[in-house]
């Protein structure tokens, strides 16, 4: 399946959203979520699984810019 990297309209709404994970904790949430499931991840850290999915999508999204 292709990932689709977020559009200008998209990049604009989510700028205006107030961030209430700082970078560092979705950082360690993306580590843990390497030797463990999403579901445990979300226990562990209190960062719901669509954000955690949102915030690994825009990750791969800018390394495949790199």
């Amino acid at each position: 399946m292709n990932k689709v990297c977020l559009t200008l309209a998209t990049t604009i709404t989510l700028l205006k959203q107030t961030m209430k994970f700082k970078k560092a904790q979705i950082d360690h949430a993306l580590k843990l979520l390497e030797t463990n499931s999403y579901l445990q991840v979300e226990d562990i850290t209190g960062i719901s699984k669509s954000t955690i999915i949102r915030a690994k999508n825009r990750m791969s999204c800018s390394d495949n810019k790199r």
